[in-house]
């Protein structure tokens, strides 16, 4: 079974992805406020970080079974 950070594209395509969603966020009216003091490339980092932490931790948790 393939983790979800692999089925996203690894770090590219989820880079990409998370990119377009802070794009699409803060041109948003309705929510646009909320990222006026947000770094977008530590939004994208954030993103990155959470999704392989995903992968690590599901074949650290494999390994004990």
């Amino acid at each position: 079974m393939t983790s979800l950070y692999e089925r996203l594209g690894g770090e590219p395509q989820i880079a990409s992805m998370a990119a377009d969603i802070f794009d699409t966020h803060a041109a948003n009216p309705t929510i646009a406020s909320r990222y006026i003091d947000s770094d977008p490339s530590q939004v994208v980092r954030r993103a990155l970080n959470f999704f392989a932490w995903q992968r690590v931790d599901r074949r650290s948790t494999q390994a004990k079974t």
